[in-house]
């Protein structure tokens, strides 16, 4: 019976902590991105007012980016990816099928799509390739990381419950 709560409690364990794994950074990587707007009803009609009186700036050509700067991008933004549902698929194969049910979980991790607000932003051809391959191997590498990380757990737990009900 002690066997079954310690069983029950490391899966419950992992099951708590996955989402806490499976978020992000809580600030953006662009600073502009992390500030918030916060105002008033005067200072509302003042900024109203002022941007009425004021002729708009030319708009400047959008400054092509280099592509190293796109996959620096699509790196910060895969590491931002959700892992887990991953995390899940590698407990459960980890509690039926053990070792063999970790590994398969983190062969079947396949390559994540770029999100299309993302890959809309994005200017040229040349950049989108190299922010979506670089997005896709980060996001890809979490994903298998955490299916291993939950595939290990749960083969433990089958272990020790194993483990116990044949020294009883």
């Amino acid at each position: 019976m002690r066997t079954i709560r310690l069983a029950v409690a490391v899966a419950y364990f992992g099951s708590v902590a996955s989402p806490c794994w499976a978020q992000g950074p809580l600030l953006d990587s662009d600073p502009a991105r992390n500030t918030i707007a916060v105002s008033d009803s005067s200072s509302a009609s003042a900024q109203s007012a002022e941007t009425a009186t004021t002729p708009p700036a030319s708009a400047a050509p959008a400054e092509t980016r280099s592509p190293a700067s796109c996959a620096q991008d699509g790196t910060a933004e895969g590491s931002r990816y959700p892992t887990g549902g991953a995390f899940t698929v590698g407990i459960v194969s980890g509690l039926l099928l053990g070792l063999i049910g970790t590994g398969i979980a983190y062969f079947a991790q396949g390559q994540p799509a770029v999100p299309v607000e993302t890959a809309s932003r994005l200017e040229s051809s040349a950049c989108k390739q190299e922010f979506q391959d670089a997005y896709g191997k980060k996001a890809r590498g979490k994903k298998r990381n955490a299916a291993l990380l939950g595939g290990l757990m749960g083969a433990a737990t089958i272990g020790v419950v194993l483990a116990s009900q044949s020294s009883e």
